[in-house]
C-alpha cells in the first residue's frame, strides 16, 4: 500500500493565494457602503476566497491510499469522522468504468499547470489532482486498471498519459 499526501508547498501557496484574495475583496467590500452593487460583487468574491482558503486548509488532512485491489481517498486523513461533503471515496481497480486525465494550463503556451485523474465506478468517484505526492505513480496504476478492464479513453486522456510518460492499452473513443 502506498499512501499519498498532497504536497504542503502547494497547500501552502493556495492559502497564501486565498488570504491575499479574501483581504483584496473584504476590505472593499466594507468600504463600499453607498454601493450595493459594488459591495455584493467584492462580497461574492471575498466567499469565494474564503471558501477557497478553507478548502485549501483541509486538503493538509487529505490522504490517497493506494492498494492492490484499488483506491480510497481521506479527505480529512485516515481515522477522519463521517461528515458530510468529506466522505471517502473507495474504488476497486477491477470496477472502474471511466477514467480521464484533464490538463489545465496556467500560460497560453500550456508549459505549466495542473493535471486531474478522474476515476468511477458504477456507485463511487473521486478526483485527485497533480499536487499530491507521487501522482504519477498513481495515475500509472489506474491507466493499467483501465487497460485491464477494458475501459475506453477518450483522446485527450491519452495525449495526458502520454506527457506522464505512461502507456495505455485502452482503446480509444
Amino acid at each position: 500500500m502506498s499512501v499519498h499526501r498532497y504536497a504542503a508547498r502547494a497547500i501552502r501557496g493556495d492559502l497564501l493565494r486565498a488570504i491575499v484574495g479574501f483581504m483584496l475583496t473584504a476590505v472593499p467590500c466594507a468600504a463600499t457602503s453607498e454601493s450595493p452593487v459594488a459591495a455584493g460583487i467584492f462580497g461574492l468574491l471575498a466567499t469565494l476566497f474564503f471558501v477557497f482558503g478553507v478548502r485549501s486548509y483541509i486538503r493538509r488532512f487529505a490522504l490517497v491510499l493506494v492498494t492492490e485491489d484499488g483506491v480510497i481517498s481521506c479527505p480529512l486523513g485516515e481515522r477522519s469522522p463521517q461528515i458530510p461533503g468529506f466522505r471517502h471515496a473507495s474504488l476497486a481497480w477491477r470496477d472502474i468504468q471511466a477514467m480521464r486525465v484533464r490538463f489545465f494550463s496556467t500560460k497560453r503556451d500550456r508549459s505549466e499547470g495542473w493535471m486531474e485523474l478522474r476515476l468511477a465506478d458504477g456507485k463511487d468517484r473521486l478526483m485527485i489532482d497533480s499536487t499530491i505526492e507521487g501522482f504519477e505513480s498513481v495515475v500509472a496504476r489506474a491507466a493499467l486498471a483501465a487497460e485491464r478492464g477494458g475501459v475506453v479513453l477518450d483522446d485527450a486522456t491519452l495525449a495526458n498519459l502520454g506527457s506522464l510518460r505512461i502507456g495505455a492499452g485502452a482503446a480509444r473513443i
